[in-house]
Order: C-alpha cells, then structure tokens, then sequence
C-alpha cells in the first residue's frame, strides 16, 4: 500500500492519517510501525528504513510526514514508485500539511498509481456540515439558533469548534442550550489568550505574559491552535479598536464581527488599553511564524516560544 494525504485542509487530512494507522494496527496486529518526519531527517535516512523489513514482523507501515519539506523528495519518490510491487510487506503513508503542485513530478507520479488523497479547506458550508456530523457523533442536540452562533464564535475553525465540544462532553449535558455557551465560552482558552494578549499591553515586563504562554505549551496545548488563536483574537482586537475610533455603536461591532454581545464588554476594555501598532506587530509575527512552521522551517512551538521573547 502507498497512500498520500495531502490538501489545504490539514484537520482532516490529520484525522484521516490517524485514522488509518489505528487501522492498519488493529488488522495487523503483529506489524510494527514508524514515524519520519522528512524535515527533520534525509532522504538516505528515510530510503534506508523503506528498505529494510523488521526481522521480527512480516508487516511494516512507514509514515513520512511533510515529505515535500525535504529538498531530496524526488529521489525518494521515484524510488517508491519503482519498487511498489516488490515492496509488498511495507505500507507507505505520505502526509503532507499543504497541497501538492500538480505540475510537479512527486504529483504526476504518485497520482498515476492512485495514491493521492486531497482534503480540501473548509468554506463556511462545509465546514457546518462537518461541524453537524461531528456533534452527531458525540450525541449532542444543539438548536439552530445557537449552532449557528457556535460556529461564528469559534470562527469556522475545526480545532477551536472541537476544544468547545470537549469542555461540553465534560458536563455530561446532551443538548447545548444557550447559558451553556456562555458559561464555556468565558472560561475556554480564548480567555486564556484574552489574558495574554492584555498582559503584553499593562506589564512593563515579560514576566506574566512568559507565564501564560509556557504554562499553556506545558499542558500540553497544540501550539498550531494556539497560534490560531492568537492570530484570532489579535485580529478581533484590531478591528474593535478601529470601529470604536469610528465611532460604532456596540450593536454595530457585534453584527460585523459576529461575536457573541456578552463577550464584547471584556474585548472593548482590552482593545481600548491596547496599543495599536503593538497589535499589528504582535499579528504580523504570528502570521510570519505560522508560514514558518508550515515549511519546515522552525516547529510551532519553539517558534512561539521565540515569539514571547520578543514582544517587549
């Protein structure tokens, strides 16, 4: 088997990956299976643990991940590609957290043998389908109304949308009404971040701000949601501060930005203390930061670690 995951909708593609190793596991009990991550190993590296069989299973998965990262890819595909049929006894799984050129020979290869499995990103449509689906499995009612504002509110975002649900599942409720949202909404990890973003703008030092953030990558917090996050909630402080020197009128704000009206009083208070440019600073190092994590370049994590470093 050789599959390749690959696509702007790295949520799912994750989940898919996931999903078939759990498979794969559960059918072959007796395999043994391997995990590479392209950027942070070579190419000979990667070929040398495709070609060897472990002496003590008839079964092998190898999963590459972010292959494309690597500078020495083609070599490693071809290879793959001309020895598919006397590889039978090693399973390959390619995933990539982006799209694939389909110029490229990596593409045109791998497709000719249908391998390539493409996740497409969410748009608002899909992503409420999705969302529907998802709270089916859990087993959770929810009335249109307020899905509608759940999806706002964690900005059609697949990982914020799912750290909401979990915080629900926690409660034993079945149906989410209206006051449960609210009483989740104000003590998620957006409050965390509120907390964060507002420690930059009042302490002289970085000591608070340094806090929050190590203590949020220390519980075990995917730094990439949080990146997403800060990007988020920076960006909704940016706007807030611009339509109230506009002089918008509360209702106003809360319609453009589609947030919910018992959040604003807490964002109004904090953009109104923040410092503009501070905030355009502190999204365009996130923005920087998450394209960098992306190619390979620096991890999520010690990238936000560099990031509080820096803000004062």
């Amino acid at each position: 088997m050789i599959k390749v995951l690959e696509g702007e909708n790295s949520f799912l593609s994750k989940q898919k990956l996931q999903s078939l190793i759990r498979e794969y596991i559960e059918k072959k009990p007796n395999s043994t299976h391997k995990i590479m991550d392209a950027t942070e190993v070579g190419i000979s590296e990667i070929i040398n643990e495709y070609e060897t069989q472990d002496m003590f299973s008839t079964n092998k998965l190898l999963v590459i991940k972010r292959l494309l990262s690597n500078k020495d890819h083609k070599e490693f595909v071809e290879k793959i590609v001309n020895t598919q049929d006397s590889s039978q006894s090693v399973d390959l799984i390619i995933w990539e957290e982006k799209n694939i050129p389909k110029n490229t020979k990596y593409y045109k290869l791998l497709k000719e043998i249908n391998a390539i499995e493409s996740f497409t990103k969410f748009n608002k449509r899909t992503f409420q389908t999705w969302a529907r689906e998802y709270l089916k499995t859990k087993e959770l009612e929810i009335d249109e109304h307020i899905f509608k504002t759940l999806v706002e509110i964690t900005d059609y975002n697949p990982h914020i949308f799912i750290n909401e649900i979990e915080k629900f599942l926690l409660s034993d409720k079945t149906k989410i009404g209206l006051k449960n949202l609210e009483e989740n909404i104000n003590s998620t990890y957006t409050n965390t971040i509120w907390e964060f973003i507002d420690a930059i703008n009042t302490e002289s030092n970085t000591e608070k701000h340094t806090e929050i953030m190590l203590n949020l990558l220390k519980n075990g917090t995917d730094p990439h949601y949080l990146m997403i996050m800060l990007a988020r909630n920076t960006k909704q402080l940016i706007l807030i501060k611009q339509m109230l020197q506009e002089g918008k009128k509360d209702k106003e704000i809360v319609s453009a930005l589609k947030i919910p009206p018992f959040t604003l009083p807490r964002l109004k208070n904090i953009a109104q203390k923040s410092n503009e440019e501070k905030l355009l600073n502190i999204f365009e190092k996130i923005y920087n930061l998450n394209y960098e994590s992306k190619v390979g370049n620096i991890t999520a994590e010690l990238g936000l670690i560099l990031l509080i470093t820096r803000l004062n």
